[in-house]
């Protein structure tokens, strides 16, 4: 009996050890990886009627030197009618341009905004908007929606 409690002991001493191992709180694994940026989303949703609609962000660098942030605005559905286009950084684009690549300075933040104007058509919209850091390739993202019911005008 003996001997089978030290066997089993012996075998799950390894085991034991590797676990206390990966749990030390110096290990540098684990105090590392906060991401290079951070993509806020202020405003995610909207329920209203008001003729022009603007949801508020930003993205925040956590980097001690520069890097190149692409911004891209997935549609996944909205009226027709609706014109939607957004802010970010240095530039407001036009509707038709769905992707933005600029330069995010150490420890900068660049305001984001994603603007609607509804041209007086009640429905519904949802967006999914991506921030990736072009050299390593993190990834960020936010949903808004938006809900315009004209008739309460």
């Amino acid at each position: 009996m003996k001997i089978k409690a030290l066997t089993t002991l012996l075998v799950l001493l390894p085991l034991l050890l590797v676990i206390i191992a990966c749990e030390r709180p110096e290990d540098p694994i684990l105090e590392q990886d906060l991401g290079n940026f951070s993509f806020v989303q202020f405003d995610t949703t909207y329920v209203g009627s008001e003729d022009f609609v603007v949801l508020h962000g930003e993205i925040i660098s956590l980097l001690e030197s520069d890097q190149s942030i692409t911004v891209t605005r997935v549609e996944r559905y909205k009226p027709v009618a609706w014109v939607n286009m957004f802010c970010v950084g240095p530039a407001c684009l036009p509707d038709f341009i769905s992707t933005f690549t600029f330069s995010l300075e150490a420890g900068d933040t660049a305001a984001f905004s994603l603007d609607t104007f509804h041209n007086g058509a009640s429905g519904e919209g949802l967006w999914t908007i991506f921030a990736v850091d072009s050299t390593t390739m993190e990834v960020d993202s936010v949903n808004i929606s938006m809900l315009v019911n004209v008739d309460s005008l």
